[in-house]
Parts: C-alpha cells; sequence; structure tokens
C-alpha cells in the first residue's frame, strides 16, 4: 500500500484505494474515523497509510489532532486524493486567525502543536458534540458513516448547536466520561476495529493493541424527552443569541472585527479579551454574580467556580505547588456553565459601566494572581478593555505605590515623637458607603442594606450551628458574604457596607476558609447554610438595617428614660447586688451600646459606644469598650433574673417603639 521514493527529504505516498469527501466543518479525528469506517480498516492503520503516523511509532505526535505542518498535509492529501487546502480545513488550526489561543503565537509565545493540543482553551483531549449532527443529515454516505465531528466542537466557546438549536453534549449516557478523553494520539484509541465512528471510543478495560471500548452509540438519544432545556428554554435565556454571536466571529467569511468595551478590535483580540475576563470572574466570583439574572445560569456557572476554588484549596492542604493562574484559566467543561460565562462575559463588556464592574473584580484580595498575567497579555488585548482597565489596574502595577510616594526631599521634617500611653481598643470603622446605583441589579430581592451585620441570634441558632470554627468569625463572615451575593462587592466592601471595617470582613473570610478547605464536609454544610439563609431572606419581611445602623450611630438614652428604668429596676431587683448596682452616666451608656446592639443586631465589638471614652486607658474603668464587652458577656451567658437579663427586658418595649419609628422614617440620622 506505501510506496516511498527518498530525493532527499521528499517522500510519495500511494493513494487509499477509496477515500470521502470531508464534509462541512469536519475536524481531522473525525474524518480519519468515518475513512478507516468506510475502508474496514483501523484508524491506527489509516493514521499510518496517510503519513499521520510512523509505523509502530512509540510516542504519536498529540498536536497533528490540532495542526498539520506542509509535509504531513501533503502525504495526507496525496494518500486522501484530496487538496491540499481541504486537508488545511481539517485541521482545528485554520480556526487561528479568528480564535487567538489556537495561534502558535498566542500572547507573543512561540508554542509547538502539542503545547496548542494541551492548552485548556482548546479541547485537545476531549471534546463536545450534538448527537443529532451525528447521526447525519440523511444522505447515503451519512447513513453508511455518520455524520461530522466538527472542529468547533474542539473550542470552549462553542456549547450549542445552531442546527438543532440544543446545547451540546459533553459525556458518554453510558460510561459517564467525557467523549474522546483518553484521546492522547492523533485519533483516540487507534487500535480497536470495527467501530462506528459515532460509537463512544473511551477504554473501559484492557491495555496495548486490545482494549475494551464502551462502544455506546453517542448518535442516538437514551431519552428523547429528557432534555434538559428546551428551545423555547435556551432562547428565552439569550443562551443561542450569544452561540449566534460567537459563531459569526469565527466564520472566515463575515468581518474580522468586533466591538470590545465600546471600541473597535479584531476577532482576535475579542478572544484574548474573553479568556482573560472569564479568569477573572472565576477568580473573583461570585462578584460578578449579578450580572446573570437567571437563576440557573448562575448556578451552573458558581458550580464550575468553586470546582476551581476548591481544587486551590486541596493543593493548600496538600502542600502542593500552586499554580492558581492555570487553575482559574481552565473554561467550563460544561455546556450550560459555559453559556452562563460566555453570556455574561458579552453583557460586561457591551455594559456602560464596565470600569465600575471592573474596578469590583479587582478590589478581590488574591486578584495580583490575574494582573501579573494580564500585564504580560496587555498588548495582545483590545483598545476598549485597556481603556477600561487602565484606572482599576493601575494600583497592582509594579511601582506604583513607590511612584505615589513623594520624593524625599519633599517631606517633612519629623517632630519627635512623643510616648502614647494607650491604643483604641477597637479600630473605628470606615464610613459607610452606597452601592454605586449604575451597576447591575442583584439577581436577589433583598439588598445590602438588609443584612444585620453579626445576623440573628436566632438565624445563627438555626442555620450556622457550625462546628470546629469560631462562630464570631462564621457570622461575620456570612453576613458579609450574603451582602456580597446581593450587592456587587468584595468581601472587604461587603464588610464596610454592614459598618465594619474592611480588613475586618477579609479576616473572618480567612478564618472560615481556613476551615472550610480543611474538610469537604464542612463546605458543604456552610454553602448549605448560606443557601439557606439567601433563601430566607428571599421570603421573610426585610428591614433596612443601614438605616438602623446610621439613626442608632448617634442615638444615646437620654436621662429622664434613663432615671424611669433605673428607678424600675432598683424597684424589682433583689439580693445582694442591689446596693453595689451601678447606674451612673456610664451605665447609660454602656446600656445604648446594648440598644444599639439589640437594633441593629450588631457585632459588640464595633459599638459606637466604645469611642466615647477617647482619652481612656484600656482596662480601667474609663475604657467605654471594657464596660460593653463585660456587659454583653454577662448578657450572653447569664440567665433570667440576673442584673442584665432584667435591663435588657426593661429595654426591649422602649426599643421596639424605636426600631418600628426608624423603619417607618419618622426618626432619621442627625
Amino acid at each position: 500500500m506505501i510506496s516511498r521514493r527518498r530525493t532527499g527529504q521528499r517522500e510519495t505516498r500511494r493513494p487509499l484505494p477509496r477515500s470521502l469527501d470531508p464534509l462541512p466543518d469536519e475536524a481531522l479525528p473525525g474524518f480519519v474515523l468515518r475513512l478507516a469506517h468506510r475502508l474496514d480498516r483501523t484508524p491506527a492503520r489509516i493514521a499510518e497509510l496517510t503519513g499521520l503516523t510512523e509505523p509502530h511509532q512509540v510516542k504519536p505526535n498529540l498536536g497533528r489532532r490540532i495542526y498539520l505542518d506542509p509535509a504531513a498535509q501533503a502525504r495526507f492529501a496525496a494518500a486522501t486524493r484530496l487538496h491540499p487546502d481541504e486537508v488545511a480545513d481539517l485541521c482545528v488550526a485554520a480556526l487561528a486567525d479568528r480564535y487567538a489561543p489556537l495561534s502558535a503565537q498566542f500572547l507573543g509565545r512561540t508554542r509547538q502543536p502539542e503545547s496548542v493540543a494541551n492548552d485548556p482553551w482548546v479541547f485537545g483531549r476531549a471534546i463536545r458534540y450534538c448527537p443529532p449532527c451525528l447521526a447525519g443529515d440523511g444522505s447515503t454516505v451519512q447513513n453508511l458513516h455518520g455524520g461530522a465531528w466538527q472542529r468547533r466542537w474542539h473550542l470552549p466557546v462553542i456549547f450549542a448547536c445552531l442546527t438543532h438549536r440544543r446545547l451540546l453534549a459533553r459525556d458518554c449516557p453510558s460510561c459517564q466520561r467525557p467523549a474522546h478523553h483518553e484521546a492522547n494520539q492523533p485519533v483516540p484509541t487507534p487500535t480497536v476495529p470495527g467501530l462506528h465512528p459515532a460509537q463512544c471510543r473511551n477504554r473501559i478495560s484492557g491495555r496495548f493493541r486490545t482494549p475494551n471500548l464502551c462502544g455506546n452509540r453517542l448518535d442516538r438519544e437514551p431519552d428523547p424527552h429528557a432534555a434538559d432545556l428546551t428551545v423555547a428554554d435556551l432562547e428565552s435565556r439569550q443562551v443561542l443569541r450569544a452561540q449566534q454571536n460567537i459563531s459569526t466571529l469565527l466564520d472566515p467569511s463575515e468581518p474580522g472585527t468586533s466591538s470590545a468595551f465600546g471600541e473597535s478590535a479584531t476577532v482576535a483580540q475579542f478572544f484574548t479579551d474573553l479568556r482573560l475576563l472569564a479568569s477573572l470572574t472565576t477568580l473573583t466570583w461570585p462578584v460578578a454574580a449579578p450580572l446573570l439574572t437567571d437563576r440557573l445560569l448562575r448556578d451552573a456557572l458558581d458550580r464550575h467556580a468553586t470546582r476551581r476554588h476548591q481544587v486551590v484549596a486541596d493543593m493548600r492542604v496538600t502542600g502542593k505547588h500552586l499554580q492558581r493562574h492555570v487553575i482559574f484559566d481552565q473554561p467550563p467543561t460544561d455546556s450550560l456553565a459555559s453559556a452562563a460565562l460566555m453570556l455574561l462575559l458579552h453583557r460586561l463588556s457591551a455594559s456602560p459601566s464596565a470600569t465600575e464592574i471592573l474596578a469590583s473584580l479587582l478590589d478581590h484580595p488574591d486578584v495580583t494572581v490575574w494582573t501579573s498575567h494580564f500585564f504580560t497579555a496587555e498588548p495582545h488585548c483590545s483598545p476598549g478593555l485597556r481603556a477600561a482597565i487602565a484606572v482599576p489596574v493601575s494600583a497592582h502595577r509594579r511601582g506604583a505605590r513607590r511612584a505615589a510616594a513623594p520624593p524625599l526631599r519633599a517631606r517633612k521634617a519629623r517632630t519627635p515623637r512623643q510616648p502614647r500611653l494607650h491604643r483604641p481598643a477597637v479600630k473605628p470603622p470606615t464610613p459607610v458607603t452606597t452601592v454605586n446605583p449604575t451597576r447591575p441589579l442583584a439577581p436577589y430581592r433583598f439588598g445590602p442594606q438588609h443584612i444585620p451585620a453579626f445576623l440573628t441570634d436566632t438565624w445563627a441558632a438555626v442555620h450556622l450551628h457550625l462546628a470546629g470554627v469560631d462562630q464570631r468569625m462564621l457570622r461575620r463572615a456570612a453576613a458579609c458574604t450574603l451582602v456580597s451575593r446581593s450587592g456587587y462587592l468584595s468581601y472587604g466592601r461587603a464588610a464596610v457596607q454592614l459598618g465594619l471595617p474592611s480588613d475586618a470582613g477579609d479576616y473572618a473570610m480567612r478564618i472560615v476558609n481556613r476551615w472550610r478547605a480543611a474538610d469537604p464536609v464542612n463546605r458543604r454544610r456552610f454553602d448549605t447554610a448560606l443557601q439557606a439563609l439567601t433563601d430566607l431572606l428571599e421570603t421573610c419581611e426585610l428591614i433596612d438595617y443601614r438605616q438602623r445602623r446610621r439613626v442608632m450611630a448617634t442615638w444615646t438614652i437620654n436621662t429622664d428614660l434613663w432615671h424611669t428604668i433605673s428607678a424600675e429596676l432598683q424597684r424589682t431587683q433583689r439580693g445582694a447586688q442591689v446596693p453595689h448596682s451601678d447606674w451612673s452616666d456610664r451605665k447609660r451608656i454602656t446600656a445604648t451600646a446594648l440598644a444599639w446592639i439589640e437594633v441593629t443586631q450588631g457585632e459588640h465589638r464595633y459599638a459606637p459606644q466604645r469611642h466615647h471614652s477617647p482619652g481612656a486607658i484600656p482596662g480601667t474603668t474609663t475604657d467605654r469598650g471594657l464596660s460593653i464587652d463585660r456587659a454583653w458577656w454577662r448578657l450572653r451567658n447569664g440567665k433570667p433574673g440576673q442584673h442584665y437579663w432584667e435591663l435588657r427586658a426593661a429595654l426591649i418595649p422602649h426599643l421596639t417603639e424605636l426600631a418600628t419609628a426608624i423603619d417607618d422614617h419618622r426618626i432619621s440620622a442627625n
């Protein structure tokens, strides 16, 4: 069958006795499978006869699934009686002019074909598929040998079939593994004869030349009535429209320009932007979640991002070398999650507040992982993205802080440092800022203003009774996470919305994330608790805790009310503590702090009354913070009949009336 005459490096091959015409958008491995089925040969034999592999080749060239060099193209064309241009069109690399991750010069780095095939944004070792497409169009040839395994199915940005208006499948229904996921050769498991091109070629058992394959027909629906999403579902969620836009960009007959962030860009720049923003979205998830208003799409993308973050957590626990950018650069393999991500990124690039959204994403504590890669890729991005991200990313550039400092000669002479007698017990909270109204609305009926800073005792007892983690950090982290979900905020900014210092929210999240990473059970329990709290806020009566915090920040128990409460308690108190009870102005401020905690459901460490004694020495009777801490502890660990329990009971009727007046806007902040 093979005739070789060598003249220098030239080599000719005898044509095969029969061949096939390539189908539209057919990929090289699929063509070899169809040709092997027609000639009743194994795909390995066809690969040898056409020059894709050498006889008894130990290490096949995986890159030939994606790219053929000119010599290999000529050999394959001669053997299959095809024109060299037809052979070139069988390679996925033919799309490289538009789809940047396929380029051998991606981001200015020269890559070998094997590296391109191993790129996470090129499905080189697995492929999605459309069962009706594999079944063929009803023609004689396709009835015999099946339809095309299409080139575009190798790209993560292709998640739906526009011909049959359905999402692409990923796993074989029988072996539950990705299609062709053992494809470590130009053609998957090529030594097994007699299989139809649409049969699953995943290895079940066996080795070397006689493996046992799955063999399930991928062109047959196991249950035609079990489709996850109907055509109407996909259209209502704009999934098919998003896929149509991407497919148009990949079409060589269409213009080679697009629009990104309000400016013109090449299609290659558009897909470079897409990849960079996809990894940023996954790294900072769920900051960008409000861009997805559909719950089904948001949940699909949430599962993908959670898996990526869990990989990082597991690697930290086991002490493995951590390359976080590589982990977060992995695109979704599930078609629905891919659709959700592409739709989210399309909305981001078209949003008039893109700079604001990017600033929120870049506020994430781990964003340095992404920015260091962005600075390398920046020359290859679209002008629109570079302009939109210029201000938010400027603080992360090397030397930015050093450049911002004044020159040494301009600094004022230092005055002798005065001795410091004390340190404040608690860092004053950062002033509360409101959520930018130009950002997309969150997909929940509640907003950041409806989240109590320390949650409520009832919510914590029912949903957050979790062992192995500090309960105060757990409640604070849960509140920050709920605010982050509802208001398009990072955890630091979420803490500010709750009236806390930003570092308090970040610290609580680090403690809780460390606990979650220690055991998958902890992660599931915390995620379940957050979902339960989210569902509760979706149905309960909402309270504007932000307004309560603003009013209560300057509110105090007036002298007349304090005399009334103290006189009532003195009449009802019994026991040895009566003569020693303190009813001074100091106790009135402590009671005001307890009232603030009750009305705002805040954390006692951040009660504003702690700052009413700026000259106090910590640990002494003049320290308001110490008095508030003791009162809070005695209230939490006491029982009915004890002093602070009775004080709280006497305050409750007045505080209920006060809270109602604040909620009705009859009382406002001074």
